[in-house]
């Protein structure tokens, strides 16, 4: 677990793109608070949500999932790992792009910063399930847009209402279901996470 750890955290820490993007992101998320909570937590949800699906995706799309899985040989550990790696680093965004919420909504920052570990838990365990971004992020975009959005008005408990509520509304009890979705996402993953990588 500890070796998963260092070498995440050495992927995130080294890869230039990948900080360049978390800085473009980080400035935009910043800047959208002077909207107000909701445009904060909209943008806040992208950017996790997002970032996590490619953080989750990237050693199968670059093909170091054999050499990950043969230095930690119980994939489950390594799932752990990653998602861990990927929480803390995604709540540690959401506490710094939303400084200014502090002075006009501190509510919505508290309950914001507290929800966001579990969407990035369910980001990366989908990651591990699917394993194609695009799907993902295509996937989701439209169970979104047309299951949360156009069908259930954002009332419905699905994983991105449930963010955006706990979020941008401040309900704490919306932090149920997006702590359900995250736990179901988890144990999905711990099982397609054995599947075979060889013809990824």
């Amino acid at each position: 677990m500890i070796s998963v750890l260092k070498s995440e955290l050495y992927r995130l820490g080294t890869i230039r793109s990948w900080w360049l993007s978390v800085l473009g992101a980080g400035v935009l998320t910043t800047a959208v608070t002077l909207l107000g909570d909701a445009a904060w937590a909209v943008v806040l949800g992208m950017a996790v949500f997002g970032f996590g699906v490619v953080f989750g995706t990237q050693h199968y799309q670059h093909r170091t999932a054999v050499l990950m899985f043969l230095a930690q040989p119980r994939r489950v550990r390594a799932l752990v790992g990653q998602t861990l790696v990927f929480a803390f680093g995604a709540t540690a965004f959401a506490v710094v792009t939303g400084v200014p919420m502090l002075a006009v909504e501190p509510q919505s920052y508290v309950t914001t910063v507290v929800v966001t570990p579990f969407l990035a838990i369910f980001a990366v365990a989908n990651a591990a399930i699917l394993r194609r971004p695009i799907f993902i992020l295509a996937g989701y975009g439209g169970w979104f847009f047309v299951v949360e959005v156009l069908l259930g008005r954002l009332e419905l408990p699905g994983p991105f209402t449930a963010f955006l509520n706990t979020a941008a509304r401040a309900q704490p009890m919306m932090l149920i279901p997006a702590v359900f979705w995250a736990m179901v996402a988890a144990a999905v993953a711990s099982w397609a996470v054995r599947r075979d990588v060889a013809g990824e």
